[in-house]
């Protein structure tokens, strides 16, 4: 029996991005970030992220999806109604923009400071 190769992880890679927290489900206590941005010039909304990698500047998703931030911060605005729509989709009342943490973070990392 032969081994079938795992496929490739989906790879977005979003631009002028930004990073928010939502609430998690009722019983639950994790919340979730989302990753937004412009991705092959389309606003984007990631599924939920399960991990980051600074020095990358990449997120690992779960659905198994990567994220690679490219540039700087930014909430465009056909970004911003794709996020106020889902958020109104999802029942989400709430959100934390965490985008400047991010930032700060791949900044520190770019100079060679571990976080």
């Amino acid at each position: 029996m032969q081994d079938t190769p795992s496929p490739a992880p989906v790879v977005h890679v979003i631009e002028q991005w930004s990073v928010f927290e939502v609430p998690p489900p009722e019983g639950q206590t994790k919340w979730y970030r989302h990753f937004t941005g412009i991705c092959a010039d389309q606003p984007f909304i990631s599924d939920a992220v399960v991990g980051f990698d600074a020095a990358g500047a990449s997120a690992h998703t779960a659905r198994g999806h990567i994220v690679q931030l490219l540039g700087e911060p930014d909430l465009p605005k056909e970004v911003r109604r794709l996020w106020s729509a889902w958020k109104t989709l999802h029942h989400i009342t709430y959100e934390r923009d965490v985008t400047r943490e991010f930032h700060s973070g791949l900044i520190l990392v770019r100079a060679g400071s571990p976080l």
